[in-house]
């Protein structure tokens, strides 16, 4: 049996994956980026998902140490020499925070701050005064929380117009787009591997009109992870033979 976890979030494989794995069952994240899914990241990672002793999970978006070194690369580019790290709580956001904390140390970027967002708070205003009030002149916000997100980060902006922001891949949404104000989408950089169709090669392009052939409408950027998740799947099945079925 084989299953392709659909979920955007590594907090969800974390859950599912010890029972799947159990279970004898195949996982494919589209784009669950927590590294110790796959590698040792926190205590006991990654074997604690892996109770059978056997591996069964795979990624097709990159894991989310490489946005964290691209997100640190675009901050020295930016001459970034102090910065304030939050995260909302969620899986990925928690262990992009740490590698971007661990790794901006390393490279000479002092972290004046790190903390978790409350987000279920409709007004920011006293995180943003408690971030500015450090000296930071950037901040990463690691989350998949785009409404809290974009309440932190207008909060952010008015606070401060000269700070600089960053993003997360789970930021990387139309919802975030439509509920940060002008000016600070304006200063805000995400780094995300979530790119439109067009920018890809001839086969994303192919997938496209056969999508929208199929449904009447074009595919999402991101419906390219779940199809190329569902194709490793299918692979696997046609590789198993005559126990493809088992």
């Amino acid at each position: 049996m084989c299953s392709s976890d659909l979920d955007t979030s590594s907090g969800a494989t974390a859950l599912t994956l010890p029972l799947l794995n159990e279970a004898g069952v195949l996982q494919i994240g589209p784009q669950s980026g927590y590294v110790g899914l796959t590698r040792p990241a926190g205590r006991g990672e990654p074997d604690r998902f892996y109770p059978s002793g056997q591996r069964s999970f795979g990624r097709i978006a990159p894991a989310d140490d490489t946005g964290a070194d691209v997100l640190l690369q675009a901050m020295e580019e930016a001459g970034v020499r102090r910065v304030a790290v939050l995260d909302d709580g969620e899986l990925d956001a928690i262990g992009t925070a740490a590698l971007l904390t661990r790794r901006a140390q390393s490279a000479g970027i002092e972290v004046v701050d790190e903390r978790s967002v409350e987000t279920d708070e409709d007004d920011q205003s006293g995180l943003a005064r408690d971030v500015v009030a450090t000296g930071a002149d950037a901040v990463l916000y690691a989350g998949t929380r785009t409404d809290a997100a974009a309440t932190a980060l207008n909060a952010l902006h008015r606070a401060d117009p000269a700070l600089s922001l960053f993003g997360t891949a789970g930021l990387a949404d139309p919802s975030l787009a439509r509920a940060v104000d002008a000016d600070t989408a304006r200063r805000l950089l995400l780094a995300s591997p979530v790119v439109p169709l067009d920018g890809l090669p001839a086969a994303a392009a192919r997938f496209s009109r056969a999508f929208e052939e199929e449904f009447g409408r074009e595919p999402a950027p991101r419906a390219l992870f779940a199809y190329e998740a569902m194709r490793a799947i299918l692979a696997a099945v046609e590789a198993a033979g005559v126990k493809g079925n088992d």
